[in-house]
């Protein structure tokens, strides 16, 4: 449906009939129930705020990653659940801002999120021109918990493995060493007489 759709059925609404209306009423119901329920079925989650960071959507992903009913977020400042960031700090209307961040409740775990301004086309008065009209900002929330666990386990296996490899780099050359001069005293008794060599030496 067009952004524009609402603007134009109410410039004409008093020339629809009541039943048109309630015909369009229904079906912009049904588009709304049809996205929310996609916005629901996504793993990542996703969070619609206003331009000054209250929400106003909170899908059933974002809602989890927060330990929160999606419902009792509405209206919410977006700060209350990303504690800890300035929401001033992170909302651009330029472009995308990403961070990372560590969660303690309900569950200890790592997010990664980015921000992400919305626009509407919005027409200048009086000209045929179009100007973006900052509206919204969109904010997508993924669960990297996994992903940093696995990292974290692979530089500690590189780690182990690194300081195995330097034990028996040492050790390697400790034996080198030992037979070095095992060798050298050999050589040494053979090449001086008996009455000539040192007493320590055996």
């Amino acid at each position: 449906m067009k952004s524009g759709f609402l603007d134009k059925l109410i410039e004409r609404i008093r020339r629809v009939q009541p039943e048109e209306v309630q015909n369009y009423l229904i079906r912009l119901a049904q588009e709304k129930g049809f996205l929310e329920r996609i916005f629901d079925a996504l793993q990542e989650g996703v969070i619609v705020t206003d331009v000054q960071g209250k929400i106003q959507f909170c899908n059933a992903a974002a809602g989890h990653l927060f330990g929160v009913e999606p419902e009792e977020t509405r209206g919410k400042p977006i700060d209350d659940f990303l504690r800890g960031l300035s929401w001033n700090s992170l909302r651009s209307s330029e472009g995308t801002v990403s961070r990372d961040i560590e969660l303690f409740y309900p569950q200890h775990r790592f997010l990664n999120f980015y921000v992400a301004p919305l626009h509407l086309d919005k027409a200048v008065p009086e000209s045929a021109a179009m100007v973006q009209d900052l509206v919204a900002f969109a904010v997508i929330l993924r669960d990297i918990t996994e992903d940093r666990r696995t990292t974290e386990r692979t530089i500690e296996s590189e780690k182990l493995c690194s300081e195995i490899q330097l034990r028996s780099s040492w050790k390697s050359r400790a034996l080198r060493f030992s037979v070095s001069i095992q060798s050298f005293i050999n050589s040494y008794k053979r090449s001086v007489p008996p009455d000539l060599r040192l007493s320590y030496v055996t």
